[in-house]
C-alpha cells in the first residue's frame, strides 16, 4: 500500500513531478532536434534513467511493505549506478556529435558498471530492513559489503566524467566556454547536494530525510542545461519554448495529482500528466521537424544563391576571356591575311608563266603551294568572321537579292571545278526567272560557295544537285545542294554545325579543314533571318544541305 499524504508536507512529491517532467521533456527535445548526434542520444539515456530514479526513490519511502521498500531501495541503488554512468558517459562525448570509445572503455568499465549494478539488487549489497517509522516507512538498512564498490565505482565515474569536462573547458574557444562552464557549475552542485543528503548525512549522522527529495538535487544540473541552451545556443535546439510552455502545463496537471483527494482522481489525473508529457513530446518534435525543414529550405536557397553569384561571375570571367580571345583571333588573322593574299597572288603568277614557263618538275609543286595559299586564306577569313561574330561587330546590308540569278553566276564558277574531277554539278531553278529574298548578297554568295566546295570536294564521284524551291504560300524559299557523296552519320548530323566540327567521314577524305565554315554560315543565315540544316540517310548515301531564306514580302 503506498501512502498519499498532504502536498505541503510531501514536498518530495512534487519534487519528483517537477525534475520528471523537465528532465524528461528536455531528454527529448535534445534528442529529437538530432537523433544521429551521440551527445544528444546520451543526455536522452541520462534524463530517462534521472526519471525513472527520482520516481522509484520516491515511493521507495512512501511503502508500509518492509519486502517491497527493501526491493525499491535496492532498485534505486541499481539506478543510481547507471546514473552515475550516463553521467559520465556524457561528459566524456558532450557536446560532440560523433565520439569512440577507448579499448578499456568497451572491456573493462561496460563490463564493471554491469556487475556492480547487478549486485546492487542482492543482499550482499542492501542486506534487510533495520528500523521502520510507526506508519511502516522505512528509516533504516542494514548495508552489505557491496555498498563499497557502488559507492566507489558511482563517485569515480562522476568524478572523471568532471574532469574531462574541465579539460574540455580549458581546450574550447572563448566562445564556447561559458556554456560548458555553466554545465560544469550544475554539475558540481548537483554532486555535492546527492553525496552530502544521500550518503554523508545518513552515514555519519543517521539524517535521512532528505533523502526523498533526491529528485530535486537533480535540477541544478537540468536547469543549467536549459538556461544555456536558452542563453547560448547549446546543442542548437530550436523549439524551447515549446518545451517550457509544455513543462510548464506538466507541473500543473503533476500538482493536481498530489491535490487529489481520493485515489480514483489520482489514478485520473496522473493519467492527464502522462498524456500531458506524451503529447507535449510530439508537438515538442513536430515543431522541431518544421525547424530543420526551413532551415534547410533557407540553407538550400542560401546555397542557390551563393550558387548563382559563382555562376554569374564565371560567366562573367568567361565572357571576358573569350572577347580577348576573339579580340587575339582577330589581330592574328589580319596580320596573317596580307602574306598569305601575297603568296597566293605570286604563286598565281608563277601559274601564268607571268615570270617565264615552269618546268614540268615545278608546276606541281607551285600548284600545290596555290592550293594550300587558298586553303590558309580560306581559314584566315572564317576566323576573322568568327571574331566578328562573337564580338558582335558583324555588319549585314540587308537588302532584296535575286536568289536565281546569283546560283546561275555560280554555277558559271564552279561547273568547270567539278568536271575536272568528273562530277555532275546540276542547277534546278523556277522557270519564271526571279527569285528574291531579304539578305546579305556577299555573305549569301559566301555561304552558297563553301556549301558548294564542301560538296565537291567530299563527292568522289556521282553528282551535285542544287534546287531552288519557290513556294509562294510559304514566307520562305529554299535551296537544297544534294550529293552523292561520303555521307554522314547521326551523331554527325546532329553536331555538324559546331565550331570546330567535322563530319567523321570529311575528316577521313581531308584531314585539313578547319571545321569553321559551316558554323560561320550557320550564325550568318541566323542574323540574316534564315536557317540551315542537313539531311543524310547515312555514310556513303551522300547529304543534302538545306537553306530557308525570307522572300520579300510583296507590297
Amino acid at each position: 500500500m503506498i501512502l498519499f499524504m498532504n502536498p505541503f508536507i510531501n514536498l518530495d512529491l512534487f519534487s519528483v513531478g517537477m525534475a520528471v517532467a523537465g528532465t524528461v521533456l528536455l531528454g527529448f527535445t535534445i534528442f529529437f532536434n538530432d537523433r544521429t548526434s551521440i551527445t544528444n542520444r546520451t543526455f536522452l539515456a541520462f534524463s530517462l534513467i534521472t526519471g525513472a530514479w527520482g520516481i522509484v526513490n520516491f515511493f521507495s519511502y512512501r511503502v508500509v511493505d518492509p519486502a517491497l521498500g527493501l526491493w525499491l531501495v535496492r532498485a534505486t541503488i541499481f539506478l543510481a549506478v547507471w546514473q552515475a554512468f550516463s553521467l559520465h558517459r556524457l561528459f566524456f562525448v558532450f557536446p560532440q556529435h560523433d565520439f569512440s570509445f577507448s579499448r578499456v572503455y568497451r572491456l573493462y568499465l561496460l563490463p564493471l558498471t554491469v556487475l556492480v549494478s547487478l549486485a546492487t539488487l542482492s543482499p550482499w549489497a542492501l542486506v534487510k530492513v533495520l528500523e521502520f517509522s510507526e506508519n511502516g516507512r522505512i528509516l533504516k538498512i542494514l548495508n552489505g559489503p557491496g555498498m563499497l564498490p557502488f559507492g566507489l565505482l558511482s563517485v569515480s565515474l562522476v568524478i572523471f566524467g568532471f574532469v574531462e569536462l574541465f579539460r574540455k573547458i580549458r581546450r574550447a574557444p572563448v566562445t564556447e566556454k561559458k556554456p560548458l562552464k555553466l554545465i560544469f557549475l550544475g554539475g558540481i552542485i548537483m554532486f555535492v547536494l546527492i553525496i552530502g543528503c544521500n550518503f554523508i548525512l545518513p552515514s555519519l549522522f543517521g539524517v535521512s530525510s532528505l533523502i526523498p527529495f533526491g529528485a530535486l538535487f537533480i535540477l541544478p544540473l537540468i536547469i543549467s542545461v536549459w538556461f544555456a541552451i536558452y542563453r547560448h545556443n547549446l546543442l542548437n535546439v530550436k523549439a524551447l519554448t515549446a518545451t517550457l510552455l509544455t513543462g510548464l502545463l506538466a507541473l500543473v496537471t503533476f500538482s493536481e495529482v498530489i491535490l487529489a483527494e481520493s485515489f480514483g482522481l489520482i489514478v485520473f489525473r496522473s493519467f492527464i500528466f502522462i498524456l500531458v508529457l506524451f503529447f507535449g513530446t510530439l508537438i515538442i518534435r513536430s515543431i522541431q521537424n518544421e525547424i530543420r525543414q526551413r532551415e534547410e529550405i533557407a540553407g538550400l536557397a542560401q546555397k542557390l544563391t551563393e550558387t548563382n553569384w559563382e555562376l554569374a561571375r564565371t560567366n562573367e570571367q568567361l565572357r571576358v576571356i573569350d572577347q580577348r580571345k576573339s579580340e587575339f583571333v582577330s589581330i592574328v588573322s589580319h596580320q596573317l591575311r596580307t602574306p598569305i593574299t601575297a603568296v597566293k597572288g605570286y604563286t598565281s603568277l608563277l601559274l601564268e608563266d607571268a615570270y617565264g614557263p615552269l618546268t614540268e618538275k615545278q608546276k606541281p609543286q607551285v600548284e600545290k603551294i596555290f592550293i594550300s595559299s587558298e586553303r590558309l586564306a580560306q581559314m584566315v577569313n572564317d576566323f576573322l568572321d568568327i571574331s566578328k561574330i562573337e564580338q558582335g561587330t558583324m555588319t549585314y546590308s540587308l537588302a532584296s537579292t535575286d536568289v536565281a540569278q546569283m546560283l546561275t553566276e555560280l554555277k558559271e564558277d564552279f561547273l568547270p571545278i567539278a568536271t575536272k574531277k568528273g562530277l555532275s554539278l546540276d542547277f534546278v531553278l523556277p522557270e519564271k526567272g526571279k527569285v528574291e529574298a531579304v539578305v546579305d548578297a556577299g555573305k549569301l554568295r559566301q555561304i552558297f560557295s563553301n556549301l558548294l566546295d564542301n560538296a565537291i570536294k567530299y563527292t568522289p564521284k556521282g553528282s551535285v544537285v542544287v534546287t531552288l524551291e519557290d513556294d509562294p504560300s510559304v514566307k520562305e524559299i529554299v535551296v537544297r545542294l544534294k550529293d552523292s557523296g561520303v555521307g554522314l552519320s547521326q551523331d554527325d548530323v546532329h553536331h555538324l554545325f559546331g565550331k570546330f566540327t567535322r563530319g567523321s567521314q570529311g575528316q577521313k577524305q581531308n584531314t585539313e579543314g578547319s571545321g569553321l565554315g559551316l558554323y560561320v554560315a550557320k550564325k550568318m543565315l541566323e542574323a540574316m533571318n534564315g536557317r540551315v540544316w542537313v539531311d543524310s540517310e547515312g555514310i556513303g548515301k551522300g547529304s543534302t544541305f538545306v537553306i530557308a531564306l525570307l522572300r520579300e514580302e510583296k507590297k
